[in-house]
């Protein structure tokens, strides 16, 4: 499967051609996950351009192509625990770049659980991840709790 492997070359043909964009393999499932977890973000993107329905679940994530599919304005019903994936990005080191758990707090309205962001503050404190810690205090996080 092209997506699979992230062939942009071979998807432009496909689609070009008139390639089923929300088809489903067997064997890989849809087309947009095989895309998402071959890491490629320009496959991804040609996708999401075209339409593509999205079935994504959060063990499916790439740190790359989380803010694309978070901000793209073809997602309809998606499924996500967007405060579940802005907890797993805030407390992932420094692997996920900043821009996912900003675009998790865009979709969610500027509304992560308070609990969520102080505990994600903590642990961007004992992991000495200024970047994070700016952010989460920008997002309202409380620099006085101890746990």
């Amino acid at each position: 499967m092209a997506a699979q492997r992230g062939s942009t070359a071979v998807m432009k043909r496909l689609i070009h051609s008139h390639a089923k964009i929300n088809a489903i393999d067997s064997q890989d499932g849809p087309v947009i996950n095989a895309a998402i977890l071959s890491g490629n973000t320009e496959a991804v993107k040609m996708l999401l351009a075209k339409g593509v329905e999205l079935s994504f679940t959060e063990d499916e994530a790439n740190w790359a192509v989380a803010p694309l599919i978070l901000g793209n304005r073809h997602v309809k019903g998606l499924d996500l625990d967007v405060d579940g994936l802005f907890e797993t990005a805030a407390m992932a080191g420094e692997d996920p770049p900043l821009a996912v758990p900003k675009a998790c707090w865009e979709k969610s309205g500027e509304n992560i659980d308070k609990e969520i962001l102080n505990r994600c503050l903590l642990s961007a404190a004992e992991n000495n991840n200024s970047g994070c810690l700016d952010l989460l205090l920008e997002y309202g996080a409380d620099r006085t709790r101890q746990s």
